[in-house]
């Protein structure tokens, strides 16, 4: 449920999550700024949370950073997450929306193949696998 102007756990760290989202995709503030047609004070303010964030602000850096708008509402503390939210799977279903049918077919083979695999068996220290 989305509540306008009311932040909850996930205020204090938006900033931080966002900085760490622009850092690992090689990009900065004002790269940013120019993907989202936002002001780089815009997004200097987010980052260094000196301003609550507008939703139509959220909207348009979960646009340009191809992440779901949900992920980027949560991380901003206006909405709360779900017991079973996965923000993995909620990205890569973004990403997959937006393929054309038969590269989301190919995608949901491989999916299917990954998860047909046996797992790596795990060694803790001391011990050993036998095959």
């Amino acid at each position: 449920m989305l509540l306008c102007c009311q932040m909850a756990t996930y205020k204090g760290d938006f900033g931080m999550w966002l900085e760490e989202e622009l850092t690992s995709r090689g990009l900065k503030q004002a790269d940013l700024a120019r993907m989202s047609k936002l002001n780089k004070g815009v997004i200097s303010r987010l980052v260094n949370m000196e301003r609550e964030p507008h939703y139509k602000t959220l909207k348009a850096v979960a646009n340009a950073l191809n992440i779901p708008q949900k992920e980027v509402f949560i991380r901003a503390g206006f909405l709360d997450p779900e017991p079973d939210y996965d923000p993995t799977s909620a990205r890569t279903y973004h990403k997959l929306s937006g393929l054309p049918p038969e590269k989301k077919l190919e995608a949901e083979r491989y999916v299917e193949f990954l998860s047909k695999e046996k797992p790596e068996p795990t060694i803790h220290a001391g011990s050993s696998v036998k095959k």
